[in-house]
């Protein structure tokens, strides 16, 4: 269920008719209701839409602001000159579109019309002053509404990466479009060599008779590389200058660690903080005196 917004139409197509270079006009999108519904009877799952709809709002915004172009016109409700799809190369394109040659697309037909505003010389643009109000789903459906949009996504993305003008005109377009593809083929590599590996009997054999305390933690270990996969990326990006392993040492401190082993010792086993055991003196001192 769709709910245009007051004056949506005029709106849209005044873009149209005081731009002539722009071939196709995309809008807002609001669930629709849930404001005024008691928020006790929302559900998960319309919270859910209604964040991805906000989400798509400021991804097309900026993209717009950035460098002009539009990753996708919205399918729910978008304006396009009469004669583009009227053209009968673009409704054979349309109707005979697939994917890798055999797959035929039988959704996806609003990242076709962007694609093809975007190849053919036309501009998109996005009208903040109208919005588009759309019932969120409140159920599991969701889940597969979300996996088709991904979906689309990608195959629009694999396609549009061999666009001449987007390169030369869209630079943040072209960022994104090359960050998914990227992604993609890094993603089919992961999967292949984790193919390989349950597919070769020996890698098989040896994880499955791991010792008793690496099974017992394997469920740590997961959550590990999830949290330094999202947490310990970013932190440590943006903390690539505290590259010190230990403390600074003043000059007294470097003095005693030359003078003995003994003493050195003594010395880093009280002002170290990790308590470095006695045989990493040695190494430490020759650390000390290569610096000196």
């Amino acid at each position: 269920m769709f709910n245009w917004s007051k004056d949506l139409l005029r709106q849209v197509l005044g873009v149209l008719e005081l731009e002539p270079k722009v071939g196709g006009v995309t809008t807002l999108i609001a669930a629709h209701g849930l404001d005024a519904r008691d928020p006790e009877t929302i559900t998960v799952w319309e919270a859910l839409e209604s964040r991805r709809m906000s989400m798509r709002n400021i991804d097309i915004a900026a993209s717009s602001w950035l460098d002009g172009s539009q990753t996708v016109l919205t399918g729910r409700t978008a304006a396009y000159r009469a004669r583009i799809l009227k053209d009968p190369e673009y409704l054979s394109a349309f109707t005979n579109e697939h994917w890798l040659g055999r797959y035929r697309m039988h959704c996806g037909d609003d990242q076709f019309a962007t694609r093809w505003l975007l190849n053919h010389g036309w501009e998109g643009r996005i009208q903040t002053g109208a919005t588009i109000y759309s019932e969120a789903l409140c159920d599991s459906r969701h889940i597969k509404q979300t996996l088709r949009w991904a979906r689309n996504g990608k195959i629009s993305s694999a396609k549009r990466i061999f666009s001449k003008r987007m390169w030369k005109e869209y630079p943040w377009l072209s960022l994104l479009t090359a960050q998914t593809v990227v992604a993609m083929i890094i993603q089919i590599w992961r999967l292949s060599f984790l193919v390989y590996s349950f597919s070769d009997p020996w890698l098989l054999i040896e994880r499955l008779f791991r010792p008793r305390w690496y099974l017992r933690h394997l469920g740590a270990q997961i959550v590990k590389d999830f949290f330094q996969h999202y947490f310990v990326t970013f932190y440590t990006t943006i903390t690539l200058h505290a590259l010190c392993f230990t403390p600074a040492l003043d000059t007294k401190t470097i003095t005693d660690l030359t003078s003995g082993e003994s003493a050195s010792r003594e010395l880093i086993h009280k002002s170290h903080p990790l308590r470095l055991q006695a045989k990493h003196v040695d190494n430490a001192r020759r650390q000390v005196l290569a610096l000196a």
